[in-house]
């Protein structure tokens, strides 16, 4: 009997898969990558969140341990930048100093930060590194010209083109560092506006005088200064006029520049640098992180709050016994605070 013995091997140059078997491979491979890079893109937010909230602690600790050695006074215009604000002081701020000289009056970070830093001692190299080296992780945009004009100015023309400025990652809010009417001319710089809220007359920037440190922002994400929608500059003059690339006017105040939605010509009376209202581009660069804002209280504590939380309450960005007087205020805070009411 003849042996038919019959093979069961696949012959030899058949496929491995048929086309409706690859078919379905790529489309559960899609399906896997749809599912993960959202995931991805997630978890990489969380993660700059997260760098962002350690970096303003990290400043607020360097910041507390200045204070602590220095009476308690807060640093900023009218205390570490006091001696420069006039014209012949304000002179030794050129050029090559040392690393804690302030870039400009209302530089708080140099004098607190520049030996821990190694900053330059050269004013157009230690405004990059500040801006750079103290970064938050989202802050990502690049500044497209410098503003005003300064002696120096040819060295931040000369950073400008070869590494260039980040944008301005974080601000103080101002009222926190200006004077009350009160206290001038005894000291340089008064909060002199009608709104949104007025501080006491008597305040100094002195940690007893701002109130529950708990409750009082410190540093909030921030960035000044949109001349226009897409142009991004930051003034380099050693005396600004307002706040500088250090302080805010706060989200309270419904024109500020880095903050603001109000579609007016300028953020105060007389200046008159753009004619066009540069809300959202300005919300773009602040709220960064998916809409919100990080904050550091003067207690030391990091939270993200929402634009409409963060322009709500009034409280957070001005010293205690402030008056609210609703002038150019958010609606949000309008529908929070009675007209006078005394900020807690």
């Amino acid at each position: 009997m003849r042996n038919t013995r019959h093979s069961h091997r696949r012959p030899v140059g058949a496929p491995a898969f048929t086309l409706i078997e690859l078919l379905v491979v790529i489309a559960v491979i899609a399906l896997v990558l749809g599912l993960l890079v959202p995931s991805l893109g997630a978890v990489r937010a969380a993660s700059r969140d997260a760098q962002c909230a350690a970096m303003q602690r990290r400043i607020h600790v360097s910041t507390s341990l200045w204070m602590s050695a220095n009476d308690d006074w807060i640093p900023g215009v009218n205390t570490t930048g006091a001696r420069y604000d006039h014209t012949l002081g304000s002179m030794q701020l050129l050029g090559d100093t040392t690393p804690t000289t302030p870039t400009t009056v209302f530089d708080w970070i140099s004098p607190v930060m520049g030996a821990e830093m190694n900053f330059s001692p050269n004013r157009a190299e230690r405004t990059a590194q500040i801006f750079e080296e103290l970064a938050c992780a989202t802050a990502r945009r690049w500044n497209d010209e410098l503003w005003d004009w300064s002696p120096d100015r040819a060295d931040f023309e000369d950073v400008l083109v070869q590494r260039g400025y980040l944008q301005i990652s974080y601000l103080s809010p101002g009222a926190f560092h200006l004077v009350g009417r009160d206290q001038f001319p005894q000291h340089r710089r008064r909060y002199g506006w009608t709104g949104p809220a007025v501080p006491p007359g008597s305040y100094l920037p002195r940690l007893e005088r701002i109130g529950s440190p708990s409750h009082k922002v410190f540093l909030a994400d921030g960035t000044r200064y949109l001349a226009a929608p897409d142009l991004l500059d930051f003034d380099i003059n050693v005396r600004p006029e307002f706040y500088g690339s250090f302080t805010s006017s706060s989200p309270i105040y419904n024109a500020s520049r880095e903050y603001g939605a109000a579609h007016v010509n300028a953020e105060f009376p007389g200046e008159v640098r753009s004619n066009v209202s540069v809300h959202p581009h300005n919300a773009r660069l602040s709220y960064r992180h998916r809409g919100r804002m990080y904050v550091a209280y003067f207690d030391g504590r990091v939270e993200a709050l929402s634009e409409e939380d963060s322009k709500a309450d009034a409280s957070r960005w001005f010293p205690t016994g402030s008056r609210f007087t609703g002038v150019r205020a958010t609606k949000e805070s309008l529908a929070r605070h009675a007209i006078g009411h005394r900020l807690h």
